[in-house]
């Protein structure tokens, strides 16, 4: 799958809402930083969006990498923010 990130991405993405919370958080991030460490800035910053407004977690360590992550993507794909 570390060749095929496309692959990943499918099987991710259908990681859906009746599974637990962890693991759909997990599926995001791995989601979210499989965009990012291509330099797709707009798909990685949509993809932590999507977690962290899917409240799928509590660890707040989590929530702050996505945090930390969204605004990674917005300056590295020169978005403003408001």
């Amino acid at each position: 799958a570390l060749q095929k990130p496309e692959d990943a991405r499918r099987v991710l993405e259908k990681v859906g809402a009746r599974a637990p919370g962890e693991v759909r958080a997990k599926a995001g991030v791995l989601l979210a930083q499989s965009y990012q460490e291509q330099g797709l800035w707009s798909q990685a910053a949509e993809a932590w969006q999507a977690l962290i407004d899917s409240k799928a977690t509590d660890d707040q360590q989590v929530i702050s990498v996505a945090w930390f992550s969204l605004g990674l993507c917005y300056l590295k794909n020169e978005q403003t923010v408001y």
